[in-house]
Parts: C-alpha cells; sequence; structure tokens
C-alpha cells in the first residue's frame, strides 16, 4: 500500500528508542520534517518531492533500489539530528543538502557504498561521518556557507580507501578557497582541505610540520652538500 502525503507535514517518532518503518513507496510534492528523537526508516523508492527536514533522531534512507528521497528537492538536516545512507545511491543527483548542525553519515561494512547528490550548503557547525560511502556532491563553490561554521569529517580514508569508501569528491573547483579552509579532518587534526585528482576528491592539507621538515631537510642536504658543490666551482673557474 503506497503513502501519499497530500501537504507539507511532520512524520514524528517520539521517544529515541521508538522506530518507524516505511516500506511502500511515498508519494506528495510538498515534502516532510521528520521530528522526535526516534528513528524512521524509509525503506522504499519513492517519488516524493519538495523539502525534506530531519529536525531529529535519525532519518535512514535504505531503499532496496535506491531513491528513497531521490526526488527531494532539498534535505536540511538541523542540530542533533542524522541523516543516515544505508544503501546506495538514496539521493538525487540534484538533491541539495543543508548541513545546519546535524551529521551526514554514511554506511556501514566493509564495501564502498555509491552516493550521488547535489550542492553542499554548510548553515551551522555539522559532521560528515563517511563510513563505507563514497560520495559525490555537485559543485558546491557558488553556494554561501556560514562564514564562522566548521565542517568535520570523520571516517575518512581517501584514495586509500579503495573499495572500502570513506571518500568525499566535489569536482574540480567545486568549492572555493574558504569553504576549504571550513572543513576539518578531525581522524587527522587537521583544519583545512585542498581537492585534489581529475575528480576533485577532498583532501586535508598537507600539515605543516611535514612542510616545515621537508624544507629542513632540503637545507640539510645541501648544507652537507656546500664543500662538493665550491670545489666544482673552483674547477669550473680553473678552466
Amino acid at each position: 500500500m503506497g503513502v501519499h502525503l497530500a501537504a507539507a507535514g511532520n512524520i514524528e517518532v517520539g521517544p529515541a528508542n521508538a522506530s518507524i518503518i516505511i516500506g511502500s513507496g511515498i508519494s506528495g510534492s510538498s515534502g516532510f520534517g521528520k521530528t522526535g528523537a526516534g528513528l524512521l526508516r524509509l525503506e522504499g523508492s519513492n517519488v516524493l518531492g519538495g523539502p525534506v527536514v530531519v529536525s531529529g533522531g535519525v532519518l535512514e534512507l535504505a531503499g532496496h533500489t535506491g531513491a528513497s528521497l531521490g526526488f527531494a528537492s532539498t534535505v536540511r538536516v538541523e542540530n542533533g539530528a542524522t541523516l543516515k545512507l544505508v544503501r546506495a545511491e538514496q539521493l538525487g543527483a540534484s538533491t541539495a543538502l543543508d548541513l545546519a548542525g546535524g551529521t551526514l553519515r554514511g554506511a556501514t561494512g566493509q564495501t564502498a557504498v555509491a552516493e550521488t547528490a547535489g550542492a553542499l550548503t554548510l548553515s551551522a557547525n555539522s559532521t560528515i561521518d563517511l563510513g563505507a560511502s563514497s560520495i559525490r556532491l555537485a559543485n558546491s563553490s557558488a553556494v554561501v556557507w556560514a562564514a564562522a561554521s566548521v565542517l568535520t569529517i570523520t571516517n575518512w580514508r581517501g584514495p586509500a580507501g579503495g573499495n572500502g569508501g570513506g571518500r568525499l569528491f566535489f569536482g574540480v573547483g567545486g568549492l572555493d578557497s574558504a569553504q576549504l579552509a571550513q572543513i576539518y579532518f578531525a581522524d587527522a587534526g587537521i583544519l583545512g582541505a585542498q581537492l585534489i585528482g581529475p575528480d576533485g576528491e577532498l583532501s586535508p592539507i598537507p600539515e605543516a610540520p611535514v612542510i616545515a621538515g621537508a624544507a629542513a631537510l632540503v637545507v640539510f642536504i645541501l648544507w652537507g652538500e656546500r664543500g662538493r658543490l665550491m670545489r666544482a666551482a673552483r674547477r669550473r673557474l680553473v678552466r
């Protein structure tokens, strides 16, 4: 039996130990809000349009064939709430994400789970826990991020993650320098990011101690070679 949401409204899942699973398809064009401290799990492929706001608890996207929110215009995750990606490709390629104090949590397991979504807005301090997900977001460089906010990345593995996920892509030029400076890699303790490779993969900036150490090593080598270099220079002058 399908579920049709005739107008915008909230699906409230009361206490934290409560859960609701909707396995059938959901339709409607006005979106919905997920409220309450409990868990709401969507297991169908839904044609639900409009904005979705997760203001409390956990919203799990677990459509068996993907697209549990594939037609939503935006998904906003507010303070203390979590949007959980359980299976692959649950969002639409144009579904914009707005992290407003909440957490986007990737899938679990040993095999990478792919996800594609639209541009990312950072409205408040928020977290992306990549888990086993490999997430590709649209170019977000034209999106205004809250200037004083930090996006914390956890479980980042980058190219080393390979088939295990833990990767995040924005495309070449997909974030501007100010946005990159607002990203904190919690596992590495590094504030500041860069986009690398032909797909614009998010990566921490090289650590300052590493750069300084490399520079010191170069100076040490040159100092040790100074005698040989000076002798070679004298021989050229004599000739």
